[in-house]
């Protein structure tokens, strides 16, 4: 019963994402001419995920808990493993990026954006993480086996991306978005599913959103060899994670969350 109430609470949390994630779209879109990927819509999406954030804070909160979401400290050994790379791609394309920004001339407006794009990216690095690496994957770990799961949790989050189109995004853009990111989806609920924390998928997710959408406003491109290797990193060792799944693997986090909760209860 515990399980369903779970499924109950991802599946309404995913429908309150699409609607007012969506609904913020379209009026940004149809009523200020904000289009994806602006720097006012951008702005307008700023109490978007904020409200986002508090309902899956609600969520947690009622139906799981912290630990069990991944809120602890991440297995190092894992986390290097299966993290390190991706994190290098990253530090390499800020390194780049911060390069062309010394010999750019940014003004003031481009500076305020810049700061603003920074927080805004890193209120969405938190709701969708919360979202899909916390609420679904989770909820989905205690009805079927971590492969089901890792599937499911990532094509959630890439129907997520549908709504772009809402935005202005054209349906090749958005053909090629729901494709992305699924592939980082699958990717890092694996790495959710091995690591045993959401930490390190918050703050990797933040700054690469933050470097891509920050790239765009400067005039920086992103280097395609970096989003390539990024691609082909996440398809292969998102692979390797989820043949390498098993049972066990969920086993072992929910009987860590379910040690946690009832240590508080006895306390």
């Amino acid at each position: 019963m515990k399980s369903d109430n779970k499924i109950r609470a991802a599946l309404i949390g995913f429908i309150l994402f699409l609607i007012v994630t969506g609904s913020a779209m379209f009026i940004s879109t149809h009523f200020f001419e904000a289009t994806y990927g602006s720097p006012l819509m951008i702005r307008f999406m700023n109490p978007v995920e904020i409200i986002m954030i508090i309902i899956s804070a609600f969520i947690i909160a009622r139906y799981f808990s912290w630990d069990e979401v991944g809120f602890k400290k991440p297995e190092i050994e894992k986390s290097i493993l299966w993290l390190l790379p991706v994190y290098l791609i990253l530090f390499t394309g800020w390194s780049l990026m911060v390069g062309d920004m010394y010999k750019m001339n940014i003004n003031s407006e481009q500076w305020n954006s810049f700061w603003i794009f920074g927080f805004v990216t890193l209120l969405v690095g938190i709701a969708e993480e919360l979202m899909f690496r916390g609420i679904i994957l989770h909820a989905l770990l205690d009805k079927i086996s971590p492969r089901k799961a890792v599937i499911v949790s990532a094509l959630a989050f890439s129907l997520l991306h549908s709504i772009n189109i809402i935005g202005g995004v054209p349906i090749e853009g958005m053909i090629l978005q729901l494709g992305l990111t699924f592939i980082a989806g699958f990717y890092l609920a694996g790495v959710m599913v091995k690591t045993k924390s959401i930490i390190p998928l918050i703050v990797w997710h933040w700054l690469w959103d933050f470097m891509t959408l920050t790239s765009d406003l400067l005039g920086h491109k992103t280097s395609e060899i970096i989003m390539g290797t990024l691609i082909l990193f996440e398809l292969v060792f998102g692979l390797i994670i989820w043949f390498g799944l098993k049972s066990s693997d969920y086993n072992k986090l929910a009987k860590a969350g379910t040690s946690r909760i009832l240590y508080e209860k006895i306390k």
